[in-house]
This record gives structure tokens, sequence and C-alpha cells, in this order.
């Protein structure tokens, strides 16, 4: 008898397209075999000291290992753990807004006309956008503009940063930034 562990460690969510290394931890025991599985399906027999195995991206899935001693086959151990390469956003860069003071209009601008430049060919199922005053707001996702399709604009020139976000899990992002003008017109 053979008591043996085998740990992968825990699920991962990721926006990186690079690989992951996942390694299957037996608390040092030497002399094991291991076969590693993708959703079920053998990625190749069982190797002798196979303690690694590298996910490609975007390869999301359940991943496994069965891990035994040769001189016990009858009893395997095993672990799974759950990749999920999620989508990543491109904030296409927005156009400018500009606004005309002719006494008529207030400076009021509807930022969510840029939503669809944002997005470009995206799904917009599958992600959020926001305004924000600051850069730091927008990558960090905080103080989003509340009324962005009836914004008032401080002074006559305002910098706007807009942040897209997977709508999974809102860790996936890119911001890109606009301004907004109002210009006064005068008649002499």
């Amino acid at each position: 008898f053979f008591p043996i562990s085998v740990s992968l460690g825990e699920d991962i969510e990721t926006c990186s397209t690079n690989d992951i290394l996942i390694t299957a931890d037996t608390d040092g025991s030497a002399g094991l075999s291991y076969e590693w599985f993708f959703n079920g399906v053998s990625q190749g027999p069982s190797t002798p000291g196979n303690t690694t195995f590298t996910v490609t991206a975007p390869n999301s899935g359940l991943y496994s290992v069965e891990v035994f001693n040769a001189l016990d086959t009858a009893c395997i151990v095993s672990d799974q753990i759950e990749i999920l390469f999620l989508d990543v956003p491109v904030a296409n860069a927005p156009d400018d807004l500009f606004q005309c003071d002719d006494g008529i209009n207030t400076g009021i601008f509807d930022l969510t006309v840029n939503d669809g430049v944002v997005l470009g060919a995206q799904n917009p199922a599958d992600f959020d956008i926001s305004y924000h005053n600051t850069a730091a707001d927008a990558t960090s996702g905080a103080s989003p503009i509340l009324i962005p399709n009836a914004y008032l604009i401080t002074g006559a020139v305002e910098q706007i940063f807009v942040r897209i976000a997977d709508t999974a899990t809102g860790t996936c992002f890119d911001t890109e930034s606009f301004t907004i003008n109002f210009f006064p017109i005068t008649v002499s």
C-alpha cells in the first residue's frame, strides 16, 4: 500500500492569453506515473514523473490528472481544476464630442453615443461600458458617471474616460479616453 495524495490547486479564471502551467503536487512522492485529461479525454498515456501539463488559451474547461505508483496500479488518485479563459475586451477609440453654446444648449452631453464606437464588432451582451472622470477611476471601475446620457460638462473642455469590462466577472477590462467640448458662439 502506497498512500498518495495529489492537488492541482484552485480553479483559475484569467484575462490573459498566456499559457498556464498546472502542476500535480504529490507532496514529494517519487516513482509516480501521471495521466492528464482535458474535459474527461486523455491527453496521452500515463508517463512516469510527468508532474506538469501546459494549458493553452483559449481552451477553457476541466483539467484533471490521475496519479498512481507502478508498484500498486490499483491505487489511483486524481484531482481536477477548472480553467476559464475570459473574453478580453478591446476599447476602440471613442469619438470626441462637440456642442455649441448658442443660448439654447446647456452643455449636457450624451456620453453613451460612444457605446457602439467603443464596442466595435464585439457582442454588447458580453461587455459592460461605464464612463468616469479620471483614468484611475476607469482602471479600478470606481465612481462611474451615474447618468452618462445626461452629463453636464464642467468648463469648456473636459476629458472623459470609458471602461469596457467583461460581464462574467468584471475583471477583464480596457480603457480609453475622449474629450467633450462646449463652445460659446458670439455674433458681432
